[in-house]
């Protein structure tokens, strides 16, 4: 956003009263609140008396993600697949705006094949991603080796490990790793590896076939959403499917196939410039529809009876949705302004003849 000279600040709170005191000190005119950061945000949510923004990369839940994506002005899902909760959470405006799938270089020359089957697996070690799923189907099936990418700290990256060095040379593990290792690393694969129980964009998913690479991928709906039919679905959790797709993936004409499937996917998705150009553009509406003010306070100026009557009646409606007093009253005042901008009501305003 510096890029399109756009003023941003960037805060890291841990509780509601952190956000309280960052946003008195900053005073924005609008706040972008990640979803990592909605269990602290959560409480002091309905209090920000400014334009927000709920950015969310994750399948969510629960009180702190309803508080946040239904108090939002604007909530955006990095996957289609996350509409329908966020809509069930209480979003009232959500807009897709998928990641970049061209953040690794793809590096040419791509190594001479061998008898084993060479895949790659990028993913932190975390339940969710179903190390433990491939790291149990790799015992059934021997002449496929594995170079797992990313981060291996916490509980169960530890209980995993012995068993991922049990399987000898057959497992690598690189750690986290830069955009230039990580591109070497897709260059000597000949398949790549989503056993993701979920997710909300399968970003990994995306830069595989973007590196023209055959994929294995987990039939989940943020994974679906990604790459459509180009990959060899297997049930989520289950050993033995993944096991036998590991066995077809040995057939250098279903990888062929595969991958020409992948690269016409690829085409399809987003650059990183797209997903930039996209995001700013819905910032820069956001911040110039703050311009106008009156969506987080009752309409300034209303001197019509009926103008009245609707505020006050979408504020009842929506308190007795459950919302609280400050989000119902932000709702009826967005709606009541929205319909005296259109109607020439608001001040400076003129009716079209």
């Amino acid at each position: 956003m510096r890029r399109a000279r756009v003023s941003v600040g960037v805060v890291s709170v841990r509780s509601a009263s952190g956000l309280r005191r960052a946003i008195a000190s900053v005073r924005p005119r609008l706040v972008i609140l990640d979803s990592i950061a909605f269990g602290a945000a959560a409480g002091a949510v309905d209090t920000i008396g400014t334009r927000v923004i709920a950015l969310v990369h994750m399948r969510l839940a629960g009180r702190a993600a309803r508080a946040v994506v239904s108090r939002a002005d604007r909530t955006v899902a990095v996957s289609a697949s996350l509409t329908p909760e966020l809509r069930a959470l209480g979003a009232r405006r959500v807009t897709v705006i998928a990641p970049g799938r061209d953040a690794i270089p793809r590096l040419a020359g791509r190594p001479a094949g061998s008898s084993a089957l060479r895949a790659i697996c990028v993913a932190n070690w975390s339940r969710v991603k179903g190390i433990d799923t491939l790291l149990a189907a790799l015992r059934h099936v021997p002449d496929v080796r594995v170079t797992f990418a990313g981060d291996r700290t916490g509980r169960y990256a530890r209980r995993l490990e012995p068993r991922a060095r049990a399987l000898g040379t057959r497992v690598r593990l690189v750690g986290s790793v830069g955009a230039a290792r990580l591109a070497g690393v897709y260059r000597d694969a000949d398949v790549a590896i989503i056993a993701s129980r979920s997710e909300g964009y399968a970003t990994a998913s995306a830069e595989a076939i973007a590196q023209g690479l055959p994929v294995i991928a987990s039939d989940i709906p943020g994974v679906r959403a990604t790459l459509g039919s180009a990959a060899l679905f297997v049930p989520p959790s289950d050993v033995r499917a993944l096991a036998r797709a590991l066995e077809r993936m040995r057939d250098p004409r279903v990888r062929r196939q595969l991958a020409a499937a992948a690269s016409r996917r690829a085409a399809v998705l987003p650059r990183w410039r797209d997903t930039e150009r996209a995001f700013v553009s819905l910032v820069e509406a956001e911040l110039q529809h703050s311009r106008g003010g009156g969506d987080h306070m009752p309409p300034r100026g209303v001197k019509s009876p009926k103008r009245k009557r609707q505020y006050e009646k979408i504020k009842k409606s929506e308190m007795s949705r459950g919302r609280s007093t400050k989000t119902a009253k932000r709702i009826a005042a967005a709606t009541t302004n929205k319909t005296r901008r259109k109607k020439g009501e608001t001040k400076g305003s003129r009716k079209r003849s």
